[in-house]
């Protein structure tokens, strides 16, 4: 297996030659919550700008959580979930509140969701480019 998963993201956020990255792309990093949390406790977590988890599948409902619940990504501008998380995962985003003020979101659920309580959720007021691609309604 090529991928990086948790354990090579727990690496990258120890390095200490990353001091000035700002956007980091995982798309299809097999990362599930422990790489998450190791970014969320990490002085790289609380630098960036851009964080893509686009199909990271492992990542998920407790992965939401680390994202906006703890404030461990207070300069986070543009975040992109596409086929990470589900319904549920839609749901404690649409609970929480909003840690950093998001410019790009993206999401894709791949299940059937209600999302007027998305749409509810005071974090979109700062998103000027919200893509939810072919989520179901």
């Amino acid at each position: 297996s090529n991928e990086l998963r948790d354990d090579g993201l727990a690496a990258l956020c120890e390095s200490e030659h990353l001091t000035n990255l700002k956007r980091l792309s995982l798309v299809n990093c097999d990362v599930g919550n422990p790489g998450v949390k190791a970014l969320a406790g990490s002085a790289l977590g609380s630098r960036l700008e851009l964080l893509d988890l686009q199909g990271n599948t492992r990542a998920g409902i407790d992965s939401v959580r680390v994202l906006f619940g703890g404030g461990a990504f207070p300069r986070l501008r543009e975040l992109h979930l596409q086929a990470t998380i589900g319904v549920k995962g839609l749901q404690t985003i649409a609970a929480s509140k909003p840690a950093f003020a998001l410019r790009a979101f993206s999401v894709y659920v791949e299940e059937k969701a209600n999302l007027e309580g998305f749409f509810a959720w005071p974090g979109l007021e700062s998103v000027r480019d919200l893509n939810l691609m072919n989520s179901l309604v």
